[in-house]
């Protein structure tokens, strides 16, 4: 991975059938939930160039507050329930804080498409993630991601579940409740 100004530039790696579609699809724009894209073949290799404008890596952000980190978690579930309509897995791709990208109002989070040749389950992903996320949440606020955490461990739960959580986390963080 290599970043220049707004663009960062992937080697995607060696095409196949299967890739070869899933990279097209990407490529074509249809998947919002993907930062816009241009490929460069080059043999049977692929190269993407992603345009990161009017958006940051989600690492790149410092004392984020609880509403915040709870916005983008939530934005990430939305934008992978997405790309499954694409036929884009999160299983098949790097999810860290470095492969997600968040727009100033925290509105919107889309991702670059790194291939995951390990396959991990979503929920272990979005357990780190969500530890990468704590770790830039102010202090104060980090309890509010505790009780995603915590209920992630316990048991496997699905994106909806999850986004059910943080809506009602939201709604705290707006009234003040503690835990």
């Amino acid at each position: 991975v290599l970043r220049m100004n707004n663009t960062i530039i992937v080697r995607l790696g060696d095409e196949n059938d299967i890739y070869r579609e899933k990279i097209n699809i990407l490529a074509s724009g249809v998947c919002k939930s993907i930062l816009p894209m241009s490929l460069i073949h080059k043999g049977n290799s692929v190269v993407a160039y992603y345009n990161q404008s009017g958006f940051r890596r989600a690492n790149s952000y410092f004392e984020l507050t609880g509403q915040s980190s709870l916005m983008i978690l939530d934005r990430l579930l939305l934008a992978l329930e997405e790309c499954e309509q694409f036929l884009i897995f999160p299983e098949e791709m790097v999810i860290n804080a470095n492969t997600v990208f968040v727009d100033k109002g925290f509105k919107t989070v889309k991702l670059t498409y790194i291939y995951d040749k390990a396959e991990v389950n979503i929920n272990k992903k979005l357990l780190c993630f969500i530890n990468d996320i704590s770790q830039i949440t102010t202090p104060d606020d980090r309890k509010y991601l505790k009780p995603i955490i915590k209920t992630m461990q316990a048991q496997t739960i699905s994106c909806k579940q999850i986004r059910f959580v943080i809506s009602k986390l939201i709604l705290d963080t707006k009234k003040g409740n503690c835990f």
